[in-house]
């Protein structure tokens, strides 16, 4: 025996599985509103969306936060609006790479440039230390 008492247990676990399904939840709910954003609120005109929504009923989303979400990214209500944005440049050897984020802000949009700068300057700086091993 652990010396603990079952509610104790019982309580940890829920805690674990609530916050793991907050942030499945969260995350289907960010794709109901970029596809409700670029597509429309229309379901039946917007595939991507329609599949969004399907995939938050398979995952027993709540219809009242699905609609709400809906609105929200058609712009009906208020609250954080998220922009898609495409980041493109070249990785060592000439490899195209092409990234899509949602961001929040410009301040977002900006940081993810560095990111992306930073990132293949670190990747192309790493591709000449391990050559330069080889040799």
């Amino acid at each position: 025996m652990s010396g603990h008492s079952k509610w104790s247990t019982i309580k940890h676990q829920k805690g674990a599985k609530d916050a793991k399904r907050g942030k499945l939840f969260a995350r289907l709910i960010r794709a109901i509103e970029i596809a409700a954003r670029t597509g429309g609120a229309n379901p039946d005109g917007n595939p991507t969306l329609a599949d969004a929504i399907q995939k938050a009923k398979d995952n027993s989303v709540p219809n009242d936060t699905i609609d709400r979400a809906v609105k929200r990214g058609a712009g009906e209500l208020e609250g954080q609006q998220l922009d898609l944005v495409t980041y493109e440049g070249y990785a060592p050897g000439g490899v195209a790479v092409l990234v899509e984020a949602a961001v929040r802000n410009q301040i977002l949009k900006l940081r993810g440039i560095d990111s992306m700068a930073e990132f293949l300057a670190r990747q192309s700086q790493e591709l000449q230390n391990s050559s330069d091993d080889e040799l």
